[in-house]
């Protein structure tokens, strides 16, 4: 990708994200969330569903899971490193309420009312890392 800022009308002036690893949509999410796409958002749909919870360390801080601390400071947030899970679903739930979206069954990939909350979300400071691995 060029230093260049890419072109917002123009979608043949930048590397469309579907055609970067993870690695690079990580640093091109994190530079332009505004150009989240339902292909970006990874994993982003199972935040939502109850079934994966039951396997997040609710009570203990993001920190101190089993995380490689050298990786974690390096792509994820302070903000959801100082969380506990439960904080950090509380925090995604809100953000669903808060813009009035109510998932009645798990949500899949595509679903465009996950791009409001992806956004929301980053304006109060998660990576995209955050909330897509």
């Amino acid at each position: 990708m060029s230093e260049k800022e890419p072109s917002q009308t123009k979608a043949e002036e930048y590397e469309l994200p579907d055609r970067l690893n993870f690695d690079q949509q990580i640093e091109y999410f994190d530079k332009y969330p505004e150009r989240i796409t339902p292909r970006g958002l990874n994993n982003f749909c199972y935040r939502f569903d109850k079934f994966f919870r039951k396997y997040v360390k609710m009570d203990l801080l993001i920190r101190d899971t089993d995380l490689d601390e050298e990786t974690a400071n390096s792509i994820m947030s302070e903000k959801k490193l100082e969380q506990t899970g439960r904080e950090f679903y509380e925090a995604l739930d809100k953000a669903a309420k808060d813009l009035g979206v109510e998932f009645k069954e798990p949500p899949q990939q595509d679903d465009p009312r996950l791009i409001p909350i992806y956004l929301e979300l980053r304006k109060q400071g998660y990576t995209h890392y955050d909330l897509v691995s």
